[in-house]
């Protein structure tokens, strides 16, 4: 789903947090998405309808969902956060301002609505190089369950991390480029990095990307910040199709590991407009400034299988399977008080394959999901903004107040009103961007469409994955 035009004003549904909260709804967006990475924006918060599919396609609607209005670079593309924990907002009362109004995410109100059987879901990004071989190469995201297809056989599980917003942590104990009999090793030590789908490049320690550059014989751009590749670099690399293997378990060294192989088809991407002026192949690698910047984006999602349990605090990681043909089996994942000895992710096999609102909620992406916040792209003034925030479990207020003075504007971050420029990507050409689409979408839900707020008779708790289109697939990657 690449990123529209979304105009507040048209939406009969939309209500905007100046009117409930009495100051300006501009809030920061480096606290929930991107975490740590240097990457921010504002966005101009409020409750709008949120559904899970364009046009009356079937899928589940909620009223008074949270979403974000931003007109920023780093942010061009829309974002469909899951994240289960509450967005608190900072309620200012004169001088003063104190959290005290936590808002539920989408994936909680699934859950509380008794939508889906419990919050988990199970996550994989698609693979666009694939698309020409492999019928199933979209991506796949299922709430309240998994796609047993899609789960490879080998597989680690791992428990969260203690940091809320990156608890998807893994030890990556190597990192090995393999072409014909030659390995050569990437990473010259161990290390710790968080799974995060809200961007698409591989964060590493600048001594491990040195090792990429020798190995590819790429260049860092220090201009754009990307490893921007020349034609001559680039058809050297797809000639020479090496496999690029990562071995990861919960420790840096020995216990359960599983390695998701890529092939470099995996790393061939496009970088157009607004990350540069001109459309340019890249390799999606970035030099992390510090440890708490380690992170495994998109890319890495390509090859690998998610399955993450919010109720039993873990998650699991496999390689995808690409098989042709296989018909998909959704499971179900039981929630923490289920009797299922099993139950961290072995569920139930859904016997039902018709979609019913009130029983999924799956997507076979015809849209771009990532894991952040609802991101909808729109022109509007720059205005001030205010810190906002991710309730931890047992949260502690106190070191997380706002400096109550105004944050500095940052220059280039959003556009003025008055500019022509869009942040979507031009559909007429033909380049591999990181995701592509034919047509643009509004972002306000279909008014004849079903809403959640139903007859009880109605539910279940089950997870089923709505039917995909063939002809309005779309990948998360190229």
């Amino acid at each position: 789903m690449r990123g529209g035009l979304f105009t507040i004003n048209a939406s009969s549904s939309w209500e905007s947090t100046t009117s409930i909260w009495n100051n300006t709804g501009y809030y920061s967006l480096e606290t929930l998405v991107l975490r740590g990475l240097g990457i921010g924006g504002n966005g101009e918060y409020g409750f709008d309808t949120v559904g899970t599919s364009f046009n009356g396609g079937g899928g589940v609607t909620l009223n008074h969902t949270i979403v974000a209005g931003i007109a920023t670079p780093n942010f061009y593309l829309g974002q469909f956060g899951i994240s289960p924990r509450p967005t608190n907002f900072t309620v200012e009362n004169g001088n003063s301002s104190s959290f005290t109004d936590p808002q539920p995410s989408f994936f909680s109100l699934l859950r509380s609505n008794n939508m889906i059987p419990s919050l988990s879901y199970g996550f994989t990004a698609g693979s666009y190089y694939r698309s020409k071989s492999v019928k199933n190469a979209l991506g796949s995201m299922i709430f309240g369950g998994y796609d047993a297809s899609l789960n490879g056989s080998s597989s680690v599980s791992f428990d969260f991390a203690d940091n809320t917003g990156r608890e998807l942590v893994v030890a990556i104990q190597s990192i090995t480029k393999s072409v014909a009999a030659t390995d050569t090793d990437l990473l010259p030590s161990s290390i710790f990095a968080a799974l995060d789908s809200s961007q698409p490049n591989i964060w590493l320690p600048v001594e491990a990307c040195h090792k990429f550059e020798d190995a590819f014989g790429i260049s860092w751009n220090a201009t754009a910040e990307l490893y921007i590749l020349n034609s001559t670099v680039h058809d050297s690399l797809l000639k020479e199709n090496a496999n690029v293997t990562f071995r990861v378990g919960n420790t840096v060294s020995g216990g359960p590991v599983v390695d998701i192989v890529f092939p470099y088809n995996s790393f061939d991407l496009t970088a157009s407009w607004p990350l540069i002026s001109d459309s340019q192949s890249y390799f999606p690698l970035k030099r992390a400034a510090n440890e708490t910047q380690y992170t495994l984006g998109r890319t890495f999602l390509q090859e690998a299988y998610l399955i993450a349990n919010y109720e039993q605090n873990n998650f699991q990681l496999s390689q995808r399977t690409w098989q042709d043909g296989v018909e998909q089996k959704i499971v179900t994942i039981p929630p923490a008080n289920s009797t299922d000895e099993n139950s961290d992710f072995h569920g139930s096999e859904s016997k039902d394959p018709a979609l019913s609102v009130g029983a999924i909620v799956g997507i076979v992406v015809g849209g771009l999901v990532l894991l952040g916040i609802l991101a909808l792209l729109y022109i509007r003034h720059r205005r001030r903004h205010r810190s906002i925030t991710e309730l931890p479990d047992k949260p502690e207020y106190s070191h997380l107040q706002p400096d109550p003075t105004d944050i500095p504007k940052t220059h280039g971050i959003e556009l003025p009103s008055e500019s022509s420029q869009l942040f979507e990507m031009d559909p007429g050409k033909s380049n591999k961007v990181e995701l592509y689409g034919d047509q643009e979408h509004r972002a306000e839900i279909d008014g004849v469409q079903q809403l959640a707020e139903m007859d009880d008779s109605k539910r279940r708790s089950e997870a089923y994955e709505l039917p995909g289109s063939q002809d309005d697939r779309r990948y998360e990657l190229p």
